[in-house]
This record gives C-alpha cells, sequence and structure tokens, in this order.
C-alpha cells in the first residue's frame, strides 16, 4: 500500500492504485490488469454491468469506501 493522500470524506490515508473496467465489473485495483478483471487479493470490485478497459489512477479508502479518481 501507498499512501500518498488522505481521504477527502474521513481523512484516513487513502491506497494509490487503479481503476480496471473489462468483462462486465470496475474494479479498484493495486496493479494494472491487462487480461482478467476476476478480483484478487486486495481488489475491490466497484461496479458490474460495464464493458470498457482503463487503466486509471485512482485512491481508495477502506474505511468509508470512498475512491477518488484522477481524469
Amino acid at each position: 500500500m501507498k499512501h500518498t493522500m488522505d481521504c477527502p470524506h474521513c481523512g484516513a490515508p487513502m491506497e494509490l492504485g487503479y481503476l480496471s473496467a473489462a468483462g462486465a465489473r470496475i474494479l479498484w485495483t493495486e496493479k494494472k490488469k491487462r487480461w482478467s478483471n476476476w478480483p484478487q487479493g486486495r481488489d475491490v470490485v466497484l461496479q458490474r454491468g460495464l464493458r470498457v478497459q482503463s487503466d486509471t489512477v485512482a485512491y481508495l479508502c477502506r474505511k468509508c469506501h470512498m475512491v477518488v479518481v484522477k481524469y
């Protein structure tokens, strides 16, 4: 876990990771995923039902379930 910002909602440390979207789900993941979007380890499923590929940088707060996305 790399802490680079605090949650704007609760102030807890946020984890740096990526949004990965393909195969009908959006994940927050610690590493970029290339071929599989099945959740593994500490991945968090954010949404189901979309078919878009992305590796957008995102920050996750596990305490209040907030995701901050840079675009």
